[in-house]
């Protein structure tokens, strides 16, 4: 139990990011958020709004920005009843935005044994289901799929 508990806090640890420590390519975007927030007069939190981990397997911090954890602005631009919130994905082997999802929910994990986001989707993200579906958004070696 107590071994559980112990990798539970370090995966915890692994997937918050601090917002001074965040590369240029994500700064530049967050403050996009930031500024909108602050535009309409409500708190923005950078810690809860920003999680790291590796997706793209170069051994730095990939980026995620949870839009569900974002300001009333952010939440009523980018999230709808039908399909959940953005969550946008920046790789640090390529500096740039590499995804923009509309989820259900997220979490770190593996598919096929790399690294990946595993999401839970609904609405046209799961096809012809009508029910929610979970999919891995995983590096390939040249973009972001689902699978």
């Amino acid at each position: 139990m107590k071994t559980i508990l112990i990798a539970g806090a370090l995966m915890c640890a692994a997937f918050g990011a601090q917002a001074q420590t965040l590369p240029q390519y994500v700064k530049g975007p967050l403050s996009g958020f930031d500024y909108e927030c602050k535009e309409n007069r409500q708190a923005f939190n950078p810690r809860a709004f920003v999680s790291s981990l590796d997706l793209d397997g170069d051994g730095k911090p990939d980026f995620v920005f949870d839009i569900a954890k974002g300001c009333e602005a952010s939440k009523l631009l980018y999230c709808n009843e039908a399909e959940g919130c953005l969550i946008d994905v920046y790789l640090s082997s390529q500096e740039l935005k590499m995804a923009g999802v509309k989820v259900r929910s997220f979490r770190p994990g593996k598919a096929g044994g790399k690294p990946a986001l595993l999401v839970t989707l609904s609405g046209p993200g799961c096809g012809k289901a009508s029910s929610p579906c979970d999919r891995a958004l995983v590096w390939t070696g040249t973009d972001l799929a689902l699978h």
